[in-house]
């Protein structure tokens, strides 16, 4: 189900929630929400480790469809539409290895709407902005 694809940049919004069919189960899935992994960095070495990640959430993750990534003002992120966040979450955390220490934030947004909730870290109380 999880595929590549760079059809909404930052700040774009679907008209609509994405519904995609698992074909694999043949379930019909909407997403409703948008959650964004932050790495630190935004250097050649960084993007290439952030983008293998990805390729590995394209391969693995059936939680979620990668939207992309974006690159710029020192962080990377990876964009990932799912019907549940904090669970897509979870499962990116047990996926990340050795790209851990990079990780500087992540936040969810439903697809309708402009205000991100933090997710990690966890005792940062300060709202999640996209860079």
């Amino acid at each position: 189900m999880s595929q590549l694809s760079c059809g909404l940049g930052r700040g774009e919004k679907p008209a609509a929630p994405v519904t995609l069919i698992d074909v694999r189960r043949g379930k019909r899935m909407i997403n409703k929400y948008r959650l964004v992994l932050e790495f630190s960095g935004d250097d050649l070495e960084i993007y290439d480790r952030v983008v293998a990640f990805e390729k590995r959430l394209i391969a693995d993750l059936e939680i979620g469809e990668i939207d992309g990534h974006d690159a710029g003002e020192g962080v990377m992120n990876v964009y990932i539409d799912t019907r549940d966040p904090r669970e897509c979450f979870k499962k990116t955390m047990n996926m990340i290895n050795d790209m851990r220490e990079e990780l500087s934030a992540a936040g969810f947004r439903r697809l309708d709407g402009d205000e991100y909730e933090r997710l990690w870290p966890e005792d940062d109380s300060t709202p999640f902005v996209l860079k």
